[in-house]
């Protein structure tokens, strides 16, 4: 089906319980990644598309954001905005960042592809080669990026600004952490967890074993 054709059909379609169908399947989401993307069970998820129930009101906006939406369009059918339904897919690789000490990685095959509105992409700065969705696990940038959730980096913004997050090989390790300038060079990593369990991590012609992945831009996590 082009492009065009998926549009016109899902706005005809005459019920939210079609429209939430058609985009979660054109996403390739599944019922229970939606569901523990907008904070309900997967079960929910099959009443609100078989037409038993319907989203409450407090949860149309996640819902919308979830399917790359908006809530008009899922209400009435009516215009989406921009490019919402201009969907580009990126790699998602079999790597678990750590946001603790650090897991050796073995592998970065690709696993599979997820789907993002090309208008989101480019403005966060980033294409589908150069954005990659990985699960980041630990707690130590908890409560930013909780453990079990997945981000996305943009592997072409590399150039450090002071505070932001990003993506790090250290020492055979991949981390996700707060980078910071240090005068006379290089860089010290900092977890967002501030309970004392964690270290800064120097970066520096001292230890020079680091390398910068790129720029996280956005993160989705269970509720």
């Amino acid at each position: 089906m082009t492009q065009g054709r998926l549009v016109f059909t899902l706005a005809r379609m005459n019920s939210i319980h079609a429209r939430i169908k058609a985009l979660r399947e054109k996403l390739s989401i599944s019922m229970e990644t939606l569901a523990s993307t907008v904070g309900v069970s997967w079960q929910t998820v099959q009443q609100w598309e078989n037409g038993k129930t319907a989203p409450q009101r407090k949860r149309l906006q996640a819902v919308a954001d979830a399917l790359h939406t908006t809530v008009d369009f899922l209400m009435t059918g009516g215009e989406a905005t921009a490019g919402d339904q201009e969907f580009v897919t990126i790699k998602r690789l079999d790597v678990k960042l750590s946001a603790g000490h650090g897991h050796v990685v073995e592998s970065e095959d690709e696993k599979s592809r997820l789907s993002f509105r090309a208008d989101f992409l480019r403005s966060a700065g980033a294409t589908p080669d150069s954005a990659v969705s990985v699960t980041v696990k630990g707690d130590s940038m908890e409560p930013l990026i909780p453990d079990g959730s997945t981000i996305l980096v943009n592997r072409s913004d590399t150039t450090v600004v002071n505070g932001k997050v990003y993506a790090i090989r250290q020492d055979g390790k991949l981390l996700v952490k707060r980078l910071y300038k240090v005068r006379g060079g290089g860089f010290v990593a900092r977890s967002e967890n501030t309970s004392g369990a964690y270290s800064d991590i120097p970066l520096d012609s001292d230890h020079p074993d680091f390398d910068i992945l790129g720029r996280a831009f956005w993160v989705g996590f269970k509720l």
